[in-house]
């Protein structure tokens, strides 16, 4: 018997098992692996964050696996991959089959870690958040049977996604569950395997809006608590009618066509869905740094291009502001790519939230192309143990000290860490806006980001708790952003007041953050605009009116105006150009007047221009410490584009001592030749293909 059978007597169990069996999911196996079953296993093996147990058990693992699960869990193949100079050992722990029945791989993670950190590795282990097993957990805790979620029938609520009949959905309200979860599962796993970097998968999954906890009575109290505490007698009844709410019960609708949200307890529901999630997040991320404050918490919850988040039960920014994570990862629409019909698909958004929250997004960065947008727009997260989040590569890891031999990218580490954006333009992604309409607002927003990022406007994405401080931007875009409060009201209007530039479209502000409807736009002595003038003006607006060039000149459609010391933009609305209901990240029909209202409220006062093909983006950044900035360009189409123009300020009193062009896939680097003329720069790159950063030494 070999030292994994003779360690692991289970391990040995399932050996025999898999050897004798047969299995559909050879051609999976293989992709996920890289190589064709049956082969020699050459080292180094990949580990990956599924457990035998799970591919076993949904019926992917080729007869074979077993062999090569024991042959990836041996110091030669650590000692392997830390050789091709990976700096994070990243494997599984835990997939919510219980503890007992996992215990065996979990301590092979475990020595997986020794070995790790023996070869100059740290570890990283994936954790599952949102299953539970009760196929296996009824054998280990009967208790489990009230720690899943119950549909209106009683009947346990599964995952949404594959054949997985067999995973349900943990109840997070449940503190019984909760405190099992953290004393039996994390506790063990820090003890055991001391990792620096625990990733929570499944945190985005959660029952959809029709669920209706009449089955989990904690839900039902919790709720009406939340209405008691969050809001007075006084505002309960202008919410709701009255002020008694001891017998509400969480509400019952099936999610279809209805894209809109005005009952108040639906509001209230969705809010205290992703309130419950964002607690537990809260709670679990405080357990884990209270016994090792160097860990860095990542969660996956997907993205925030393509669907109304909340009405899923999760609000990413509330995840990731202020709760201990670190990292934030996904799975919809997070790899670049330039579709056949020219769409920039790409997690460009994600990657500026991220940013905007100081954390990581580690996803992406897996294709050439991916890797050169994560290059140009990943925010790299320091995190206590030492070393980063966000960068290219397996785990995302980015370590400090000795960089691996032949590596590129490490070269020219410096320039992709500490950095800012220098950005002209905040778009705001409003909560209740996004979350009560689940169509016109995010795909109005998604668009209006589209067309900033095509046309090479350097620009964050920012919440509600930013509108507090404008000042480092020129503009601020409402993209038929309805809902907001009379205090994000009048901190709007005190930024253009006092010298912003402002760009509106749609029902921008009509609403309060109720979605219940003012008389007028809450904006509208900012924007000269009455309620009835904006609808008499949507609905005369065309497609035919938007395709003409608009070039700042005052038209029909576009109201522009002065209030205070600042400028106004209002046009009618985002057009689309794709139909149904879908978001999607196609280029609006009228992007050039949007970008042409940017332009016009920064009072024609942007920090760059780049002329360049539409499938060329851009991010400006600067580096204080070293006096730099730092601007990235990627190339979707991947052709060849020769002298590209830029025209770029420079900051008052700086002059630019020298331009440089690096490139990481090559590893060359080229001086550029520029001009100045007080604070205007301006230069050729060379040629771009892929990805260049240009490093501008200021002094």
């Amino acid at each position: 018997m070999d030292f994994m059978s003779a360690r692991y007597p289970r391990f040995a169990f399932i050996s025999a098992l898999l050897l004798l069996s047969l299995s559909t999911g050879i051609e999976l196996w293989a992709q996920e692996q890289g190589e064709e079953p049956g082969s020699e296993y050459p080292l180094p093996i990949i580990i990956g964050h599924e457990p035998l147990i799970f591919q076993i058990r949904r019926g992917t693992a080729s007869t074979d696996a077993a062999e090569r699960w024991k042959k990836a869990h041996t110091e030669e193949n650590i000692k392997k991959l830390a050789e091709t100079g990976e700096k994070m050992s990243y494997t599984h722990f835990y997939k919510g089959f219980g503890f007992q029945v996992e215990k065996e791989e979990m301590d092979l993670a475990a020595q997986t870690a020794v070995w790790a950190r023996k070869y100059g590795m740290v570890a990283g282990v994936y954790v599952q958040w949102g299953t539970v097993v009760l196929e296996t957990f009824l054998q280990e805790d009967p208790r489990s049977k009230d720690w899943v979620l119950r549909d209106r029938d009683g009947q346990p609520v599964r995952i949404a996604y594959g054949h997985y009949y067999w995973r349900y959905l943990p109840d997070i309200r449940n503190k019984e569950y909760l405190d099992w979860y953290k004393e039996k599962i994390l506790r063990y796993c820090i003890e055991t395997v001391k990792p620096k970097y625990i990733f929570l998968d499944n945190v985005a999954e959660n029952p959809p809006i029709s669920w209706q906890p009449l089955h989990n009575s904690n839900w039902i109290n919790d709720f009406r608590d939340y209405l008691r505490t969050r809001y007075n007698p006084d505002e309960l009844k202008r919410m709701i009618g009255y002020s008694n709410v001891d017998f509400i019960l969480p509400p019952y609708w099936e999610w279809s066509e209805d894209k809109v949200v005005n009952d108040p307890i639906m509001q209230r529901w969705i809010d205290f869905r992703c309130q419950s999630v964002t607690d537990a997040v809260a709670d679990v991320c405080r357990y884990i740094k209270k016994l090792d404050p160097t860990i860095a918490i990542g969660v996956n919850i997907h993205g925030i291009s393509r669907e109304n988040r909340a009405i899923t039960g999760i609000d990413p920014v509330a995840v990731c502001n202020g709760t201990g994570v670190d990292a934030w990862g996904g799975e919809i629409w997070v790899e670049a790519e330039l579709t056949p019909d020219g769409v920039l698909i790409s997690p460009i958004r994600e990657y500026k939230a991220c940013r905007t929250l100081k954390v990581a997004f580690t996803s992406g960065g897996g294709t050439p192309l991916g890797r050169a947008v994560k290059l140009a727009f990943s925010y790299r997260h320091k995190i206590p143990g030492g070393g980063y989040l966000g960068a290219p590569g397996r785990g995302s890891y980015l370590a400090e000290g000795q960089p691996p031999p032949g590596d590129t990218f490490y070269k020219y580490i410096d320039y992709y860490r500490e950095t800012e954006t220098v950005a002209d333009a905040a778009v705001l992604r409003s909560y209740p806006s996004l979350a009560y309409n689940s169509y016109a607002p995010l795909a109005s927003t998604v668009g209006f980001e589209q067309a900033l990022i095509q046309a090479k406007i350097p620009f964050d994405i920012i919440f509600e708790d930013n509108l507090k401080d404008l000042s480092k931007y020129k503009v601020l875009v409402l993209a038929n952003t309805e809902c907001m409060s009379d205090r994000n009201v009048e901190l709007i209007r005190n930024y253009v007041r006092n010298g912003g530039g402002l760009v509106a479209t749609g029902s921008a502000a009509l609403y309060n953050e109720w979605r219940r409807p003012r008389p007028g736009f809450g904006l509208g002595d900012v924007l000269s605009l009455t309620r009835k003038e904006a609808r008499e003006t949507l609905d005369s607006y065309r497609i035919s009116d938007a395709v003409s060039t608009w070039v700042g000149a005052e038209g029909i459609y576009t109201r522009m105006s002065n209030f205070g010391h600042g400028r106004a933009v209002y046009v009618p609305r985002v057009i689309p150009a794709y139909e149904g209901t879908t978001v999607r990240m196609n280029l609006p029909v009228n992007w050039p007047e949007l970008v042409e209202a940017v332009k016009w409220a920064s009072g024609n006062n942007l920090s760059i221009k780049v002329l360049a093909p539409l499938t060329v983006v851009i991010n400006l950044c600067q580096k204080k410490e070293k006096d730099q900035l730092l601007l990235h360009l990627v190339n979707f189409k991947q052709d060849l584009i020769r002298n590209i123009p830029v025209e770029l300020k420079v900051p008052a009193g700086k002059k630019v001592r020298s331009i440089t062009l690096i490139s990481t896939e090559s590893g060359g680097t080229k001086p550029v030749k520029f001009n100045q003329e007080k604070e205007g720069l301006n230069f050729l790159v060379p040629e771009l293909r892929l990805y260049d950063l240009l490093v501008i030494q200021l002094g």
